[in-house]
């Protein structure tokens, strides 16, 4: 097998083990994606320990944190990063302390729904893992569960 990065002219040969773990493994290397061995999004994914440290300050009640969170992602992270985080400290800010919770109560049962889509899930699980940043923080959990519905986040 053969990896073709896009834009790229050098093919790179894949000598990895031939499991499938070994095979995700190297493709998200590769590509920057998280994505588990059935395809869903790991639950690492769009998480960034930085970002997370201060959304839960943000959460614990430091509003204040808000600018610092704007000036980071500005200057270190692209405006897709910073996406959710920005919008969810603003409603945070906006709506109160238990808007993090009821949302994602709210996104995990959208995570269970069977008419939901593939698309429309992996931007559920997103937009649920950022949210857990909040509550959570920067922690790194070691296990990558392909549950939809789970709750901790690999970072």
């Amino acid at each position: 097998m053969k990896f073709f990065p896009s834009g790229n002219k050098n093919v790179e040969k894949y000598e990895g083990g031939r499991s499938l773990k070994n095979f995700v493994d190297f493709i998200n290397e590769k590509t920057g994606t998280r994505r588990n061995e059935d395809g869903s999004l790991a639950l690492s994914a769009g998480r960034y320990p930085k970002l997370d440290f201060i959304a839960n300050r943000i959460y614990k009640g430091n509003k204040q944190q808000i600018e610092e969170l704007k000036q980071l992602c500005k200057n270190e992270f692209t405006e897709k990063d910073c996406q959710y985080y920005i919008k969810f400290a603003e409603s945070l800010s906006e709506k109160g302390g238990d808007f993090i919770e009821k949302e994602r109560t709210r996104l995990q049962g959208l995570l269970k729904s069977s008419s939901v889509t593939k698309t429309q899930k992996d931007s559920f699980r997103l937009r649920y893992n950022i949210l857990s940043g909040f509550v959570e923080g920067p922690e790194i959990a070691t296990d990558i569960e392909t549950d939809d519905t789970a709750g901790k986040e690999e970072i």
